[in-house]
C-alpha cells in the first residue's frame, strides 16, 4: 500500500491536525485494503458504532460492502477548522460481482474532529462541503456568505421586503411583492449561524444552524427548537438568489386534499 501526504500553505494549527489525522488516514485506508473491518469499525464515530455492533459491522462489510478496495494511496490532506477533507487514489470491486474486477478512483474523504478525528459515513456526506476549500472559488464563495447572512439577517427582523429582494428574479415575476407579504411567516427565528456555503459554477448550498419558535400567540413562552439545515443558492445575471418554490396557493391545496 503506497502512501504520500502533503499539503501547502497550511497554518500551524491545521499543519498539527494534519500530522494527527495523517497516521489515522494510513491507518484506516490499510485495514481497507486488508479488509480488516474490526478495524475499521474502531475508528468510525460514536454515533455510527451505536447503529451496530463491530461484529455486525464485520459481517456487513463482508458481505454487502458497500465496496472492497485492493490498494489505496492516501494523497493530499486539507484541514479547515473540524472538518478535513483527505484525498485517496484507490482500486475497488463491488463484493456483489467478484468477477467484473476491481476499478480505478479517486475521491476527497471527508474527516470530522469531535472527540477524536473519524470519517464522515456516506449517509451525512452530503451535509458537509464536497471540496476542501481550496479547491472552490473563493471570491464567489465569500459573495455567497454575505447574501446568505444577508437574508438571514433580514428574517431574524421580520423585515420580509428585504427577504423579497433575496428571491430569484423569475420568482418575483410570479409573486408580486404586495402578495408576498401578504404570506404570514410561520416562525420567529431567534438566532442563526451560516456554517459554510459551497459553491460549484452558478449553483451554490449553505449550511445553517437556526433557533426558531412558532409564529403563534400560544407559542411566545415555548423555548426555541434548534435545526441546521442546507439551502440551494443559484447565481443570476452575477447575483446570488435562494432557489426558492412559489408558496402554495389556498385554493390549490384544499383542491389537492380533496382528490
Amino acid at each position: 500500500m503506497a502512501v504520500a501526504a502533503f499539503v501547502v500553505g497550511m497554518t500551524p494549527a491545521a499543519a498539527d491536525d494534519r500530522q494527527v489525522l495523517e497516521p489515522l488516514a494510513k491507518r484506516y485506508w490499510a485495514a481497507e485494503v486488508e479488509q480488516d473491518y474490526g478495524t475499521v469499525y474502531t475508528m468510525l464515530s460514536p454515533g455510527m458504532r451505536d447503529t451496530m455492533t463491530r461484529d455486525e459491522y464485520v459481517t456487513s462489510r463482508k458481505e454487502v460492502g458497500p465496496a472492497r478496495y485492493t490498494d489505496a494511496e492516501v494523497g493530499e490532506i486539507a484541514v479547515a477548522g473540524d472538518l478535513a477533507w483527505v484525498h485517496v487514489k484507490a482500486r475497488w470491486a463491488l463484493p456483489k460481482f467478484p468477477n467484473a474486477g476491481a476499478r480505478p478512483g479517486a475521491m476527497w474523504q471527508l474527516w470530522r474532529r469531535t472527540d477524536g478525528w473519524t470519517p464522515v459515513p456516506l449517509d451525512e456526506r452530503e451535509q458537509w462541503p464536497i471540496l476542501p476549500p481550496h479547491l472552490r472559488p473563493a471570491a464567489d464563495e465569500a459573495a455567497l456568505l454575505q447574501r446568505v447572512t444577508g437574508m438571514w439577517k433580514a428574517k431574524a427582523e421580520q423585515d420580509w421586503k428585504g427577504v423579497y429582494g433575496y428571491m430569484p428574479p423569475w420568482y418575483r415575476e410570479r409573486m408580486p411583492l404586495e402578495k408576498f407579504l401578504r404570506n404570514k411567516a410561520r416562525f420567529l427565528y431567534v438566532s442563526h449561524r451560516v456554517e459554510w456555503v459551497e459553491v460549484e459554477g452558478d449553483d451554490a448550498r449553505a449550511r445553517i444552524a437556526i433557533a426558531y419558535k412558532f409564529n403563534d400567540p400560544a407559542a411566545t413562552k415555548m423555548p426555541p427548537r434548534e435545526e441546521s439545515l442546507i439551502e440551494p443558492w443559484a447565481k443570476v445575471d452575477g447575483n446570488w438568489y435562494l432557489k426558492a418554490g412559489l408558496p402554495e396557493e389556498p385554493e390549490a391545496a384544499a383542491q389537492e386534499k380533496t382528490n
